[in-house]
């Protein structure tokens, strides 16, 4: 936080959101020290001055998305936003090719054959520890054994078997309606997870394959956990689904990616971002750069104003979501043409604005959901200017014309 030696605070606010209140700031003298103290979900500034003048500043912080462990640390890894117009060159099919890139989106059809497999063959990373974090948003399914859709790893591209986490809706696991399961490629189905997930929305998913994991206790094989992508849920703290495949089948090696559906099943999906791990890959910062969709929210409220005649004003809402909320702001009930930012102005009020009321609708759509919130009305009371202008000064510009200055504008 900047600080100036005046009667103003320059601030830079977290994305779109604004402070709960403002206390106005007086300083004396020099500042000599700022504290942060970090309070739940807020932020107290204490400003301490040699001279007995302390203010208090409390900041209403924005809304921050839930995000997965990973995200702002560095790891060995691979991502990617499918945000260019193909696939980069270490991705390869391995199967029937259903996969295509547009508008920042990886689009994975159904397919024929099986199993089919989108794997990522960076040479020289480990082809057995893996660990891979995926956004999936499930389009179009059918039903049947092979109907499926998910997570690969340790998949071998010359057998294109290996071990996949699938969205499934097939009761063969014991499971019953929309449900995840483990699948050893052409071997065996394994454990299935009863978490009933929903078409059009979007879902985490993390797969970790580690046969024999000594930091899970040495027996199990393969882990997975799915949770709600849109910022509204923490990532769960332990693993929900284990499977235990080997001694009874061998442990699979390979490469990791993305596995779709088999045989003609019915079982379209997007993924936005995935993020790969394993040692052997380059040192990344993980940063998903389609961040986590969130409903829109409103975080800060016009406020009420009083303003003498002819002189401007300025409403503000503050608000948090993604995509980029839209606006329109709102006079007594009826829409301000062009009113459609976060702040709307008036450069010169009248007196017959005097008890109008302002309020602002600001919306986004979320998973094919379109949320709207509408603020809280501002009223703005107009003082009438009853003192006539003053002539400040006047200078002749020519033989007819003559410059004059008022004290205020006419």
């Amino acid at each position: 936080m900047n600080v100036a030696p005046e009667d103003a605070v320059h601030r830079k606010w977290l994305g779109s959101c604004l402070p709960e209140a403002i206390m106005p700031l007086t300083f004396l003298s020099q500042i000599t020290r700022v504290q942060r103290t970090n309070l739940i979900g807020r932020i107290v500034w204490q400003v301490t001055a040699p001279v007995s003048v302390i203010s208090l500043l409390t900041f209403n912080l924005c809304a921050q998305p839930l995000l997965p462990a990973d995200v702002g640390t560095t790891v060995n890894g691979f991502q990617d936003d499918f945000d260019e117009t193909a696939l980069s060159p270490n991705w390869v099919v391995s199967g029937v090719n259903v996969f295509s890139v547009s508008e920042g989106l990886l689009h994975i059809t159904s397919a024929t054959g099986d199993p089919n497999h989108l794997l990522y063959e960076f040479p020289g990373y480990d082809n057995s520890v893996q660990e891979v974090l995926a956004r999936i948003r499930v389009l179009n399914f059918g039903s049947g054994d092979p109907v499926r859709g998910g997570v690969g790893v340790g998949v071998d591209p010359v057998s294109n078997q290996g071990i996949n986490s699938l969205f499934r809706n097939n009761n063969s696991e014991g499971q019953t309606g929309n449900h995840l399961a483990f699948l050893d490629d052409l071997v065996a189905w394994g454990p299935g997870q009863n978490f009933v997930w929903q078409p059009n929305t979007w879902y985490w998913l993390r797969v970790r394959h580690e046969p024999n994991s000594a930091s899970q206790g040495g027996a199990n094989d393969v882990f997975e956990k799915i949770w709600l992508a849109d910022g509204s849920v923490a990532e769960p703290a332990n693993w929900q689904l284990t499977w235990d495949y080997t001694p009874a089948y061998s442990a699979r090696t390979g490469y990791a990616g993305i596995t779709a559906s088999s045989s003609g099943g019915v079982f379209q999906f997007d993924v936005d971002y995935i993020l790969i791990k394993a040692a052997g890959l380059p040192h990344i910062l993980v940063a998903p750069g389609a961040f986590v969709q969130m409903p829109v929210t409103i975080t800060y409220q016009p406020q009420s104003q009083t303003v003498t005649e002819l002189f401007p004003v300025t409403f503000s809402v503050g608000v948090s979501g993604n995509p980029t909320p839209t606006f329109q702001w709102y006079k007594s009930s009826s829409a301000i043409s062009g009113a459609t930012n976060a702040s709307y102005s008036i450069p010169s009020v009248t007196y017959r604005d005097n008890g109008a009321q302002f309020n602002v609708v600001a919306q986004n759509v979320v998973s094919n959901v379109t949320y709207a919130v509408t603020s809280s009305a501002a009223t703005l009371t107009v003082i009438a200017d009853t003192n006539p202008p003053v002539l400040l000064a006047a200078q002749a510009l020519g033989p007819s014309q003559v410059q004059v200055s008022f004290s205020e504008r006419i």
